[in-house]
């Protein structure tokens, strides 16, 4: 399962609100990183970071109790804040390194590590344990567990 195939599932609940990499406009005003979109992308996220963590701690938005934040590990560079982190339950969902390279790559031609973001999210995967939480983490290539019932 993808990144946004797993937003979209949560999307269709009627208890969840959905914030798809909500710090994405922060991330390219702080970087100034000359992303093919970023025109677009910085004219729909206009909020600077520290605006994006109020709406996150707030963000089950329209009654809905839930919210799902997907979060691209690379946008969480070092002047993102994190604090809303200590009041979500956290969840890692990775995939096989070869799949990441090849799904960037056709994106950005001159592909650097710090773009896949694999640092940054063992960063966070540890800052998430010294809040005292245990992240959950989905293998998106893991065989799912098998529903029947094993006979005698």
């Amino acid at each position: 399962m993808s990144f946004t195939r797993m937003m979209y599932s949560f999307a269709q609940r009627d208890d969840f609100s959905v914030l798809d990499e909500p710090f994405y406009g922060p991330y390219l005003r702080l970087t100034g990183f000359d992303h093919p979109m970023r025109g677009k992308i910085l004219d729909d996220r206009t909020k600077g970071a520290d605006e994006v963590e109020k709406s996150l701690i707030n963000s089950a938005l329209g009654g809905k109790i839930h919210a799902y934040h997907k979060h691209m590990c690379q946008h969480m560079i070092e002047e993102i804040p994190r604090g809303f982190m200590s009041d979500c339950v956290n969840v890692f969902l990775i995939r096989h390194p070869a799949r990441v390279v090849a799904s960037f790559a056709k994106g950005y031609p001159d592909l650097t590590a710090d773009d896949i973001g694999f640092d940054a999210q063992a960063g966070l995967f540890n800052h998430v344990q010294t809040l005292g939480q245990t992240p959950i983490v989905i293998d998106s290539g893991a065989p799912l567990p098998s529903t029947t019932s094993p006979t005698s």
